[in-house]
């Protein structure tokens, strides 16, 4: 498993950034109360709910994942003082 990240440290997108069709098409699962914790990474829209946390036993610093397919997932990170900034990154196998 390799994962690749330039660990840069980024800010979330607050819901009003994220483009309406975008909410319509990708996030209607979504309350309207739901105002930030939105991210881009390589022209794909996130949001924290759509990260599992790794299982008892897996020990990464990377706090989530998202599959993509059966050899990737991209994977976030918070940070511990605030979460207001995340790191995200590809997991291939």
């Amino acid at each position: 498993m390799e994962i690749v990240s330039n660990n840069q440290w980024r800010q979330f997108v607050y819901r009003t950034e994220v483009p309406d069709s975008v909410l319509e098409n990708d996030f209607d699962h979504l309350s309207e109360e739901t105002t930030d914790g939105f991210f881009k990474y390589k022209g794909m829209w996130f949001h924290l709910s759509d990260f599992l946390t790794f299982p008892a036993g897996v020990h990464l610093p990377w706090k989530g994942y998202h599959n993509l397919t059966a050899f990737s997932s991209v994977v976030v990170r918070t940070s511990d003082e605030d979460s207001e900034i995340y790191q995200v990154g590809m997991m291939l196998s």
